[in-house]
């Protein structure tokens, strides 16, 4: 893990009025904390969360529930790290969205009924076996062969 890192009682006071400005509530979700007891979290470790005063606090929220493991868990950090050198995201297959797929089909009793719906209720998908060709226009009426405009 990474030294911790304090922040002067200014910096830290100066953040809280910046957030203050910035962010609705000042939250960064929907739950606000009373001015005396709102904080600056530096970093995530385990169960816990530390302020930029060193201060930690058992983390109850964990990201809403994906931080199942624990912030910063050794498999996860070690899995991101592999994953990231070979890029941030591309929307094209890859062999984790696969993978992701089948697990999930796995995991959800309906899952194995694809039928093949687009997400933004566009219809089904045409079979690509079936003699599929892109629109020549593009997704969205623009030409691939000038420049958008």
């Amino acid at each position: 893990m990474n030294a911790p890192r304090f922040l002067s009682d200014e910096y830290d006071c100066d953040l809280l009025a910046r957030a203050t400005q910035y962010l609705p509530g000042t939250s960064a979700w929907m739950w606000s904390l009373p001015p005396e007891l709102n904080f600056i979290a530096e970093r995530g470790e385990g169960s816990r969360l530390y302020d930029t005063r060193g201060r930690a606090y058992v983390d109850y929220v964990m990201g809403s529930g994906p931080l199942l493991l624990g912030h910063a868990h050794p498999a996860v950090v070690r899995a991101v790290q592999a994953q990231v050198a070979k890029g941030s995201t591309y929307f094209w297959l890859s062999e984790p969205t696969v993978r992701l797929a089948e697990l999930i089909c796995k995991a959800v009793p309906c899952g194995e009924k694809n039928d093949r719906q687009l997400a933004h209720g566009r219809g089904p998908l045409p079979d690509a076996g079936a003699g599929h060709r892109r629109n020549p226009q593009g997704s969205h009426g623009e030409r691939p062969d000038r420049p958008l405009q």
